[in-house]
């Protein structure tokens, strides 16, 4: 064992949850006691599912630490009423001789290098063995007492900060929802129309990650649309080839793309602008809308809070949300003439664009935090401060 260290099995316990039959499990919160999975942890409050069949020495309770056994590891302290562990979560129950928050502090770096050490094709899978044999500073709690009351000082700064950003990024989200409700507003000699009205709606056709490549035809996928494209493309993440694309759909420079599922009813239902030259390939999730008005002031539109309020009660809701052709073809909207269209589009994209400058401080902002707090771990656990 490393000269100054301490196995964690040795001052702290390490309490394996239990295997659940899923045809216990239940959605509802009546049904019983909340069931902890690993993507709960991270949370510390909520869980998804909920069981009736159990027993009383698995059950967590506020305050107590948790570490995640599958996937990117992960340790979090639970922060609501009591719930049941699963068999790849493990509860710490640390002894008189450490501190619980030095615990915390100390097991995230030792869970990265296992981490980064492990490597399988498929999933990552950590054992209570594993966790036991985690080597732990030998140091004595008045030591460890200064260091958690060090870096909780100091996490309260950093902290201050990541919230100071949050709240920047509200107020610009905010700003720039409220402009939009402003100018896309109803006025005398606009015309009211529906989207099915003035455009022809075509659904995407079918294909899957599997067919995306480096070089062909352009593509669209739906998920990409949450995750990489904003108000308009002109280049396609990727491509599919040029056999399967003449089995499927295209838009066309100006066509609007509007995604047609996901994982929650209220942010359906957004649309891209595609502006690239060259025609591209979409997947059967969306629709395509072909117009003659300015596409940008179609993509503002289809985020501004009136068209989700509608739309959110059109979602058919399951494991994934979705909407058919005629909620959007009934879909209401003012149309003023071209000209006043683009001057809209103008004044909304300078809001639009300070937006997405605060966006990319708040992720800064956010990596900078995460990096501050790991070099203190590290000089907090190297003895340099």
């Amino acid at each position: 064992m490393k000269e100054g260290y301490l196995r964690l099995g040795d001052v702290c316990e390490v309490q394996n949850g239990f295997a659940f039959d899923s045809k216990f499990f239940s959605t509802n919160k009546e049904s019983g006691i909340p069931l902890i999975r690993i993507r709960d942890i991270l949370k510390g409050h909520s869980c998804t599912y909920y069981t009736s069949s159990y027993q009383e020495e698995y059950i967590v309770h506020k305050g107590d630490f948790l570490i995640g056994m599958d996937g990117d590891f992960n340790i979090g302290q639970w922060q609501s009423e009591d719930a049941l562990l699963n068999q790849r979560v493990c509860r710490l129950l640390p002894s008189d001789k450490i501190l619980p928050k030095f615990i915390f502090y100390f097991i995230p770096t030792a869970l990265q290098r296992i981490n980064a050490e492990t490597s399988y094709a498929t999933v990552k899978h950590l054992s209570s063995k594993q966790i036991k044999e985690i080597l732990i500073p030998n140091i004595s709690l008045t030591e460890q007492q200064r260091i958690v009351a060090l870096l909780d000082a100091e996490f309260a700064k950093i902290d201050a900060l990541k919230a100071n950003a949050e709240k920047n990024l509200k107020n610009a989200k905010d700003l720039f929802i409220s402009t939009l409700s402003k100018e896309l507003k109803h006025r005398e000699g606009w015309k009211e129309t529906k989207i099915g009205e003035f455009c022809e709606i075509i659904r995407g056709k079918r294909f899957v990650r599997a067919d995306i490549v480096e070089k062909g035809v352009p593509c669209i996928h739906y998920g990409d649309i949450y995750t990489h494209y904003g108000l308009f493309a002109t280049k396609a993440k990727g491509c599919v080839s040029t056999v399967l694309a003449k089995k499927l759909r295209f838009a066309n420079k100006n066509d609007v793309i509007v995604v047609a599922a996901g994982e929650n009813r209220f942010d359906i239902g957004v649309g891209v602008a595609w502006l690239g030259d060259e025609p591209a390939v979409v997947h059967d999730a969306c629709f395509i809308l072909k117009h003659s008005q300015n596409p940008m002031f179609l993509s503002f539109y289809l985020r501004s809070a009136e068209y989700h309020q509608y739309l959110k009660d059109e979602v058919n809701e399951g494991k994934i949300c979705s909407f058919l052709t005629k909620p959007l073809a009934e879909a209401k909207i003012s149309l003023p003439s071209l000209e006043e269209q683009e001057q809209i589009v103008k004044r909304l994209e300078i809001v639009s664009t300070n937006c997405k400058a605060m966006q990319e401080n708040y992720k800064k902002t956010l990596t900078l935090c995460d990096d501050l707090k790991q070099a203190l771990l590290r000089k907090a656990f190297n003895g340099e401060i």
